[in-house]
């Protein structure tokens, strides 16, 4: 895969991440009727799918794989959000931190996909090569 096609999807995951998830959310709070709730479970789910249904798409190995790293992916993110509100860390102007957790979101799984792209292209790199010795 090329660079450009790799920023790309990366563009149309960053599309994704802030759209899907308010949709979801949306869809969750009214089928719960608890808006804490809804926006609690919507938001981990839209989330947990979103970047297991791109690891398919970024990467051509087993849907384990893919599955595996759309969790960790998942969960560093959301760990990273989590400590981002926790600590009020957020941008000027933004009065409660939505904005700021969705750049936090979206800056770091893009961060841990690259990372994830990379260590796979070395994985799958040197097994080619030592398969051909």
């Amino acid at each position: 895969m090329t660079k450009r096609q790799r920023l790309l999807k990366y563009l149309l995951y960053i599309l994704l991440s802030i759209l899907y998830p308010f949709v979801v959310m949306i869809i969750s709070i009214a089928i719960s009727g608890d808006r804490l709730h809804g926006m609690a479970v919507g938001i981990g789910l839209a989330f947990l799918t979103l970047n297991i249904f791109f690891a398919t798409y970024l990467f051509k190995s087993s849907l384990v794989v893919n599955s595996v790293c759309g969790v960790i992916v998942t969960a560093i993110s959301i760990g990273i959000v989590y400590f981002q509100l926790t600590y009020k860390i957020k941008l000027q102007g933004d009065m409660y931190g939505v904005y700021s957790a969705v750049l936090a979101y979206s800056l770091s799984s893009l961060i841990c996909w690259e990372l994830t792209y990379q260590a796979l292209n070395k994985i799958t790199t040197s097994n080619r090569h030592r398969l051909k010795r």
